[in-house]
């Protein structure tokens, strides 16, 4: 497990600030739905995508790019060269950094792939970035400051795990990561397809507390490998926390 501790700036005008669970994009996938990416990365006339939203940071939690070796199960579905998956993530991933939004990377399954001819292309992208990297648990603990004020969360993320199909499964899942780490304010996940955001009681000794538990979505359409293994359609788009500064909340949608 790696811990990384940073600080955000909470803006004049707001009283919160966003984390980005940015995962399972899957670029390289002949499924990949660059329209519902533009919706989320570029925005709208009416909603700011996260390229430029300046009051929104990222972290990114494995599968940004398909990277299917030639034994790759679903290796049928890649339409891109590997090369071009890694240069695509780069530039989409440059605003963000030069404004000083990207927290951290992690890797995914589809990024281990790679790792059985000795290339971690998620680690090359954060060393180019110069962001930190991780291969499996990163825990991050954020302190937002705002004049004189503070106020720290943690958040611990993992790319996940697990064939989970069923709603209660894929939130076991998430629920898991607190036998790990104990104290976490929220604990999110991807891998699984699906998008919720709900939260749950832990017993600290003393107290009963309330956390977030998250999953976030994916950037596919269905067919191809998820039909013929018979899995549902994927649940898409980024899971949002919002970090709250005025109370000692994190929410998420």
């Amino acid at each position: 497990m790696k811990v990384i501790n940073i600080e955000i700036e909470v803006p004049k005008y707001k009283n919160f600030v966003e984390v980005g669970i940015l995962g399972d994009v899957h670029r390289g996938n002949r499924y990949f739905d660059q329209d519902l990416w533009d919706l989320y990365y570029e925005g709208t006339k009416g909603h700011e995508g996260f390229k430029t939203d300046k009051n929104m940071h990222i972290i990114t939690t494995g599968d940004l790019m398909e990277t299917a070796m030639k034994d790759s199960m679903g290796v049928q579905d890649q339409d891109e060269w590997i090369e071009d998956q890694i240069l695509w993530l780069i530039e989409m991933l440059k605003p963000i950094n030069e404004d000083g939004r990207l927290i951290a990377m992690i890797d995914g399954n589809h990024e281990r792939r790679a790792t059985r001819n000795w290339f971690r292309n998620t680690r090359l992208i954060a060393k180019m970035l110069d962001v930190p990297y991780h291969y499996g648990y990163l825990k991050v603990n954020i302190k937002l400051v705002k004049g004189d004020k503070t106020r720290e969360y943690k958040i611990a993320c993992h790319h996940g795990y697990g064939y989970a199909r069923t709603v209660g499964g894929k939130m076991n899942a998430v629920m898991r990561m607190r036998d790990i780490v104990g104290d976490a304010d929220a604990y999110v996940m991807g891998h699984l397809h699906d998008k919720f955001a709900k939260t749950g009681t832990i017993n600290m000794g003393d107290e009963f507390v309330e956390r977030l538990f998250g999953m976030t979505g994916a950037y596919l359409t269905y067919g191809g490998y998820s039909e013929d293994k018979l899995y549902s359609p994927p649940a898409r788009g980024t899971l949002k926390l919002k970090l709250h500064f005025d109370i000692d909340r994190i929410s998420g949608r």
